[in-house]
């Protein structure tokens, strides 16, 4: 009897102090010059996002992610995530008992060729997930979501393959929820030229916390792999997000590389503290220096489907593309579409 009124005079406690310092927090707020009402740049969610460690967070997340579980609780935990998350058990072909931790797990590997066989189409989803947005590029902004974009050379920093572009521009945004397939494959058969990595920040990139971060994809941390397929320049872009700080590239591309690194911290608290470096000025990434590897991509052909990396949790992938003036592309696919690897997302024609 005397826990329970101990318990319930704690959580009466608790509750007060939530709601008073809720009221106090909002006023600061709106002192700060915050509308609360709207979205993106001023809004209070963009205020309250950005001063979170979401890094450190992120590798917390990580760590506890990464320890190995007891094999007897593996199979309930991962079937226990299944039903939360809507993962297909159907399709793995190891036993749940072999994935040592859940980061394992949720990177598994399934059969391409049985599972997600690629088409013959000019253009194949790379990822499982839902279609955030596609669109053609205009005036060098990429539409983030709808009626919010973010700019072109932010996101791909001096791109020198880019600069020798000169017909339309494409963008397609996939969006990776937990319980989906988290390898990314090939979309098209391409020429991988270079490899940069942004060390960002690493704001969620759930669509409905996206409208709340201006130029969301071209301040979290990322990986972009340029390149030229058939019809100009592509690129494929891995973007790391809350509690998703690690990326895995493949074998033959960079097996070394390593995301949300404790190492690059102080450099990402710099840029957020410093006006001219802020997220929503238009030099940001003026000032965000990035590791380039291009050496090592001479000769690398990458096929429809061959695997370019992981994510060890959910997040995005921002496909970029050409196609010369004189040709049409035409998407199958729109905004709000869930997709599957392999799936077609559109075709040229001629």
């Amino acid at each position: 009897m005397m826990r329970t009124q101990i318990f319930r005079r704690r959580t009466l406690y608790g509750v007060a102090i939530c709601g008073i310092g809720s009221v106090f927090g909002f006023r600061l707020l709106k002192a700060r010059g915050y509308d609360l009402s709207t979205e993106g740049k001023g809004s209070w969610q963009f205020y309250v996002l950005s001063t979170l460690p979401l890094r450190k967070m992120s590798r917390l997340w990580g760590s506890l992610a990464h320890r190995e579980i007891p094999v007897p609780t593996r199979a309930p935990l991962y079937r226990l995530w299944a039903s939360i998350f809507d993962s297909d058990l159907d399709e793995i072909s190891e036993t749940l008992e072999s994935f040592p931790c859940l980061a394992d797990f949720f990177s598994r590997r399934i059969s391409i060729d049985a599972e997600r066989p690629f088409s013959n189409a000019d253009m194949m989803s790379p990822v499982d997930g839902k279609v955030v947005s596609c669109g053609v590029i205009k005036d060098n902004l990429v539409g983030q979501l709808k009626g919010v974009t973010f700019p072109l050379k932010q996101f791909l920093g001096k791109d020198p393959d880019l600069k020798t572009s000169s017909g339309k521009l494409f963008y397609v945004i996939l969006y990776l929820a937990p319980g989906n397939y988290h390898r990314i494959h090939s979309p098209f058969e391409w020429k991988i030229t270079s490899r940069r990595h942004f060390a960002g920040d690493l704001y969620p990139v759930l669509p409905a916390i996206a409208k709340f971060v201006p130029n969301l994809f071209a301040v979290n941390e990322r990986i972009v792999l340029s390149g030229v397929w058939r019809h100009g320049y592509c690129s494929v872009t891995p973007v790391g997000a809350f509690n998703v700080g690690s990326i895995q590239l493949s074998t033959l591309i960079d097996p070394a590389i390593q995301t949300n690194s404790s190492q690059d911290d102080r450099k990402v608290r710099v840029l957020k503290s410093s006006t001219s470096a802020s997220p929503t000025s238009d030099g940001y990434n003026d000032w965000l220096q990035y590791s380039e590897l291009r050496s090592r991509f001479v000769g690398v052909l990458q096929k429809p489907g061959d695997e370019i990396g992981a994510f060890r949790m959910g997040s995005s992938v921002v496909i970029l593309f050409e196609t010369s003036s004189d040709d049409q592309f035409f998407f199958r696919i729109k905004a709000g579409d869930r997709i599957r690897t392999g799936d077609e997302i559109g075709v040229v024609l001629h």
